[in-house]
C-alpha cells in the first residue's frame, strides 16, 4: 500500500470515529433549561450562565457558557458533576456580576439555584431569579500627561467588610466596568512605570466607593509616571 493510500485510510478511520464520539459524549452530560428573570419577573436577555460544582474539584476548562435569548431563556449542556451544582446569571453591563465570587455577593442578590446533574438527565424550568441590580463603575486608565490609554494596567478591588479581593489586568485600551455591591469597595490601579493610584471619595474623604443600585458612575484614572 502506498504512503498516500495509508494516509487516506488513517483519515477515514479518524473521520469515522467523530460521529461515534459525538453520540457517546452527551450520555455523560446533562441538560438544564430555564429562564433568567429580574426582581420584577421580567426576562433578562444577554445574560451568561455560570456554573459552580460545589462538591467536586475541577480539572480542565468549564463547559461553554450559554447566553439567554430575548425571552430570558437558556439551555445549558454540562458535564454531570457529582453532588450539587450552583447556577448563576451574569450580565455586568446591567448590574449583575458573577455572584459566585464573594467580592460581588450582596444581601440583595436573588437565591442562586442548586441542582443535581445526572448523566443524560434533562432538568426543565430551572429559573434564575435575580435581585435588584448593583451599581456600576466604569472608566478608563490613561497617562496623566498625554491622556493616552495605558496598557498592562492592573486594577484591584478590595471589599473591606469581607476581606475579599479581586484583581485583573485591563485590556490595551484601559477600559473597565464593574457591577459592585452597595458596600465600601477600595479601588487601586497600578501599571509599570507609574505611581500607584487609589480611589478617594472627595465628599466623604474615604479611600473607597459605595454605589447604590441606581448608580452608574464614570471616572477617568490618571496615572502619573514615576
Amino acid at each position: 500500500m502506498s504512503k498516500y493510500m495509508r494516509l487516506l485510510t488513517v483519515m477515514s478511520l479518524l473521520l469515522g470515529l467523530v460521529p461515534l464520539m459525538q453520540s457517546q459524549a452527551p450520555a455523560d452530560w446533562a441538560t438544564v433549561t430555564g429562564r433568567v428573570l429580574d426582581s420584577d419577573g421580567r426576562p433578562v436577555a444577554g445574560a451568561r450562565i455560570s456554573i459552580f460544582p460545589k462538591d467536586v474539584g475541577l480539572s480542565g476548562g468549564m463547559p461553554r457558557q450559554p447566553i439567554t435569548n430575548q425571552d430570558g431563556a437558556y439551555r445549558l449542556v454540562s458535564p454531570a458533576y457529582p453532588g450539587r451544582t450552583r447556577l448563576c446569571a451574569v450580565k455586568e453591563s446591567a448590574g449583575y456580576p458573577n455572584a459566585q465570587y464573594s467580592l460581588f455577593v450582596s444581601s440583595t442578590d436573588g437565591k442562586m439555584p442548586e441542582v443535581s446533574l445526572t448523566p443524560g438527565g434533562h432538568l426543565e424550568n430551572i429559573d434564575i431569579h435575580l435581585g435588584p441590580p448593583d451599581g456600576i463603575i466604569e472608566g478608563f486608565v490613561v497617562d496623566a500627561g498625554t491622556r493616552a490609554p495605558i496598557s498592562k494596567a492592573r486594577i484591584t478591588l478590595h471589599r473591606s467588610d469581607r476581606e475579599s479581593i479581586s484583581s485583573s489586568t485591563l485590556p490595551p485600551d484601559g477600559h473597565f466596568s464593574y457591577a459592585l455591591p452597595p458596600v465600601l469597595i477600595e479601588i487601586t490601579v497600578e501599571a509599570p512605570g507609574y505611581l500607584r493610584w487609589t480611589y478617594r471619595d472627595l465628599a466623604t474623604r474615604a479611600n473607597g466607593i459605595v454605589l447604590s443600585t441606581s448608580d452608574h458612575k464614570k471616572i477617568t484614572v490618571e496615572l502619573k509616571p514615576e
